[in-house]
This record gives structure tokens, C-alpha cells and sequence, in this order.
């Protein structure tokens, strides 16, 4: 079985279009709400191949979840790609574990390109 992406975004037509793309990419996908959820999703089942993070959420943003993440080495070899709005540059965020950035709104073939590059194992 393939390990899947975890998507992590507060708007739920985000999560929803985001999973259906790569669904019919071949690619298995979980969702998270916002970090604390996505904290829960791997500390209760297998690390995901991807981790594609919303900046800005309620609750925990991906700010804060990049800080608990940085915490806990067992996640550390997880690659993540940030998704941003507010143009935030990849040098700006200074976490290891952030391998990409995709600019808000996500398009379809920039998502799949940068899943297929940072995640070439996950697809089925």
C-alpha cells in the first residue's frame, strides 16, 4: 500500500478539490482541517509520503504545526510543501522539512508536478 498526501487546509472546497485531483492522480489522500488535526492524523497512523500545509489557519496555523513538527523527530524525514496566499517566499519559512511552495489558489498542474516531484514513491 502506498502511503498517502496529507493535505491540510482550512477550507474545505480547498481540501475537497485538492483530494479530488489527486485522487484521480493515483495518489491515496487524507485530510486535515488545521494543525492540530493534522498533528493527530500522524500520531494516530502512518506518516504520509507528503504533507501539503496551509499557512494560514485557525486553531493551530502552519506556522505553529512547522514548530511541532520540529519538535518531535519521528517526523522529521516527512516532506512538506507550503501553501500560501500571501506570497510567502520558501526561504521565509527556515524549517528543513519544507521541501516546496505552492501559490494560493493551487493550480492543477503545478499541484501534480510538485506531489510527483517531492512524493514520486506515494503515487499508486
Amino acid at each position: 500500500m502506498n502511503q498517502p498526501i496529507l493535505i491540510v487546509d482550512d477550507n474545505p472546497e480547498v481540501l475537497e478539490i485538492m483530494r479530488l485531483v489527486l485522487e484521480v492522480d493515483g495518489y491515496q489522500v487524507m485530510t486535515a482541517a488545521d494543525g492540530e488535526m493534522a498533528l493527530r492524523c500522524l500520531r494516530e497512523g502512518a506518516a504520509p509520503a507528503l504533507i501539503l500545509l496551509d499557512m494560514m489557519m485557525p486553531r493551530m496555523s502552519g506556522w505553529e504545526f512547522l514548530d511541532e513538527i520540529d519538535r518531535d523527530t519521528s517526523f522529521a524525514a516527512i516532506p512538506i510543501v507550503v501553501l500560501s496566499g500571501a506570497g510567502t517566499a520558501l526561504s521565509d519559512v527556515g524549517h528543513n522539512c519544507v521541501v516546496g511552495h505552492l501559490n494560493k489558489p493551487v493550480e492543477r498542474t503545478a499541484l501534480l508536478s510538485t506531489v510527483r516531484k517531492c512524493a514520486p514513491q506515494a503515487r499508486g
